[in-house]
């Protein structure tokens, strides 16, 4: 059982700061308690029975066994039954929606491609998003923050807006620099908008009391 516990030796910092390393000891846990402790308690019970004249033959040792069993596999299904109901709630479902949208931006993005978003974003930690995207999803507030942003890059970049359709209403603000994306494709559930550096640039200057 050794080679079970070997990754919380081999990988400390991994094994620390992760929850799920404690599925590791599910089975050592587990052939101690339901596999071993039983074992050694039936042999300290025939020990125990060599010496007395009341417990011998083999159908006291056979009928003893089996009860024994019985009693252990009904401890172990008592303890597993209600947790049935909680397998869910400690190891989610993986969410299907992660995989379509960083598979659909991976496709549809290049090394040049910042991709922003109001209401989405994909971080390097958990990486499981980004696993898909191979693109960070910043998510921003405002077109101040925005504006941060991009003054924060360096080199050659354009600006897509990825946004999912939740029936929500956009800010005023990003519906004006939709409106000059030079690219849109929109699926069941997300839009992506492709929108120069240089309309987002100019938006900027127009005086709020002038947006729509």
């Amino acid at each position: 059982m050794g080679h079970f516990l070997c990754p919380c030796r081999i990988l400390r910092n991994h094994s620390a700061i992760h929850d799920f390393s404690a599925l590791k000891f599910a089975v050592p846990v587990a052939v101690v308690v339901f596999c071993l402790l039983p074992f050694i308690v039936w042999l300290a019970v025939m020990a125990i029975a060599e010496r007395s004249s009341y417990c011998t033959g083999r159908v006291w040792v056979r009928r003893v066994g089996v009860a024994w069993a019985t009693v252990w596999l009904a401890m172990a299904f008592l303890y597993a039954w209600p947790l049935r109901y909680k397998m869910h709630q400690y190891f989610p479902l993986p969410d299907k929606r992660m995989a379509v949208v960083g598979r659909f931006i991976d496709t549809h993005t290049d090394y040049r491609d910042v991709v922003f978003s109001t209401n989405y974003k994909i971080t390097d930690n958990p990486p499981q998003a980004l696993s898909y995207s191979m693109k960070l999803v910043h998510n921003v507030d405002s077109l101040a923050q925005l504006l941060n942003q991009m003054d924060r890059i360096r080199g050659d970049f354009r600006i897509v807006f990825f946004e999912l359709n939740d029936g929500v209403a956009k800010p005023a603000w990003l519906r004006g620099l939709l409106r000059d994306a030079s690219e849109t494709i929109t699926r069941s559930g997300f839009t992506f908008s492709r929108i120069p550096t240089a309309a987002v640039r100019h938006y900027a200057r127009i005086p709020p009391a002038a947006v729509k």
